[in-house]
């Protein structure tokens, strides 16, 4: 009996160490690009390893105090010293990229050139690392990773890793770290003081809601969308007001901000532009506050945050040679595939009974597919179409190649919008303030026009050749893809050359990934590239003509 009551208890101990390794591992599995990235440096997707990293990351840590003597040696005196220096960095780069990042605008001009070499060798290997175990930690959702992730926040100088990061905490949060939540609210630090108030309104405690209310009212208008971004989690009627003010902002990003929000929980747009010049802005300011101030169903109309739709990460495509539409994963996997169409030129999913539909340029007409890829109906258009957004009210808007115009058609086929544009337009997208985004390609111009058809904002001729696709980014810039100048080229709203990749033989569709990475369809195939150029994959999938992410 003894005998059966050690295995027993040793069993026992052997489930509760399995279960216990098994809580250390994400509910979901990050992917297997994510994966290799950990393991090749590593790293595993256990949650005590990936703290653990994280740690390591922190300025006051041992190893980044050790970094920081490299990078000062950068500007030594002896070309030996830094040489040392270089190498000694070059062989860590998860763990050098912060301090790097940093360096890159050190006042020792030394340094900074040297810094900016390695990052330009480091940056795929050492931000993916970082992403990875970022995107890891935020499958985690473990309160256990916001007191690491939160002194993080303010060192990472890379948009796309503070959202991450930003992200991965804000998923994180409950109420078991309110206190400190608190505590951060109150940082000397503003970057630290912004994700607390967005945390404390995702953990919607009633006793930070006043707090949240008061700093509604904070003269940093940084804070002030943070604690609006809050509130909107689960009481967005409350943040309205401060979001609208907020459209007056000095800063172009704040208005961006605070643009965006407001369409996403009222489903309103007014034509407002955070580019627009003074006297536009007021006048699309005006009619958000005669919105807010008339409708009495106003408030049984808002769309919490909580309820927006998450992506699935697949992504579709529309192929030329071969004539065919297919879906891949991250992982880039096909996970759909029709031959159905004969030359889709755009095609969107995420439809909610698993749909797709498509442009077709060869049989002139709109062709919804199910999700086996069988024809369920299609719909005749007046021209050629070029390209297809499918739009938050079920209509779906294409470009007509051989008509010069842009049209909305309703689900039965019924033309609701229709703008005329000087050339032939290849792409057409419309943006979250109710303004359509059009790339005419045998014209040299990318513009966006209002709903009465008028350029708002334009780029044409030497600044923009052949368009074949224009997409506006999350930070109010605009990424377009220049087919027969093979090259992809990302432009701010003053119409400035802020990013570019060229070597791209006929580019013809450009989407920036999460991880802040920009996904080229071109002749080839699919071509992933970080921010500084290198190529992190290259997928051999045929030409692509479209492709849209969902």
């Amino acid at each position: 009996m003894k005998r059966c009551s050690h295995l027993s208890l040793m069993s026992a101990a052997l489930l509760a160490v399995s279960l216990t390794l098994q809580a250390q591992e994400p509910p979901t599995s990050p992917g297997p690009l994510y994966i290799q990235a950990l393991h090749d440096h590593g790293l595993s997707t256990n949650l005590d390893d990936l703290l653990q990293y994280i740690g390591r990351l922190h300025p006051g840590h041992q190893d980044q105090q050790h970094v920081q003597q490299l990078i000062d040696q950068l500007g030594a005196e002896k070309f030996h010293d830094r040489r040392e220096a270089m190498f000694a960095l070059s062989e860590a780069p998860e763990l050098t990229q912060v301090k790097l990042a940093i360096a890159e605008v050190h006042t020792d001009q030394e340094i900074r050139r040297r810094a900016r070499s390695l990052r330009k060798k480091q940056r795929a290997e050492g931000d993916f690392v970082l992403f990875a175990t970022l995107r890891t930690l935020r499958l985690h959702a473990s309160p256990r990773a916001v007191p690491m992730l939160m002194p993080l926040i303010p060192q990472l100088n890379d948009d796309y890793l503070r959202q991450e990061a930003r992200e991965a905490l804000l998923a994180s949060v409950d109420l078991t770290v309110e206190h400190e939540l608190l505590m951060a609210s109150d940082s000397e630090d503003v970057a630290i003081r912004e994700v607390a108030l967005v945390a404390l309104g995702r953990i919607d405690s009633p006793s930070s809601q006043p707090m949240l209310e008061n700093c509604l009212r904070l003269a940093d208008d940084r804070l002030a969308l943070s604690a609006a971004e809050g509130l909107a989690w689960s009481d967005p009627g409350k943040s309205l007001p401060t979001l609208i003010r907020l459209l007056n902002s000095p800063s172009f990003s704040i208005r961006h901000q605070s643009a965006t929000l407001l369409q996403t929980i009222t489903s309103q747009q007014f034509g407002y532009a955070p580019y627009a010049n003074v006297d536009q802005r007021q006048k699309a300011r005006e009619l958000w506050n005669n919105w807010l101030t008339t409708d009495s169903e106003t408030h049984r109309q808002l769309i919490p945050l909580q309820q927006r739709k998450q992506r699935t990460g697949r992504i579709l495509l529309c192929l030329f040679r071969p004539f065919t539409v297919a879906e891949i994963d991250e992982s880039g996997n096909f996970v759909f595939e029709s031959d159905l169409t004969r030359a889709a030129c755009g095609g969107e999913a995420c439809l909610t009974n698993g749909h797709r539909v498509f442009a077709d340029w060869e049989r002139k007409s709109l062709i919804e597919l199910d999700a086996y890829g069988q024809l369920v109906q299609e719909h005749k258009l007046p021209g050629i179409p070029n390209s297809l957004h499918l739009l938050d009210n079920g209509h779906m808007l294409t470009s007509l190649y051989n008509r010069n115009c842009v049209c909305e058609i309703s689900t039965d086929g019924t033309l609701i919008w229709e703008a005329s544009v000087e050339g032939q337009p290849s792409d057409a997208r419309r943006l979250s303030n109710g303004n359509t985004l059009i790339a005419v390609n045998n014209r040299h111009h990318v513009l966006e026009i209002n709903t009465a058809g008028e350029t708002v904002w334009e780029l044409k001729n030497e600044q923009v050749r052949c368009p074949e696709s224009a997409r506006r980014l999350e930070n109010g810039n605009t990424l377009i893809a220049c087919g027969r100048d093979g090259c992809v080229k990302e432009y701010n709203p003053r119409g400035e050359v802020v990013w570019q990749a060229d070597k791209l033989p006929m580019a013809y569709d450009a989407i920036q990934l999460d991880n802040g990475h920009l996904l080229i369809g071109y002749q080839s195939g699919l071509r992933e590239l970080d921010r500084g150029g290198n190529v992190i994959r290259d997928l051999k999938v045929g030409v692509v003509r479209r492709m849209h992410r969902y």
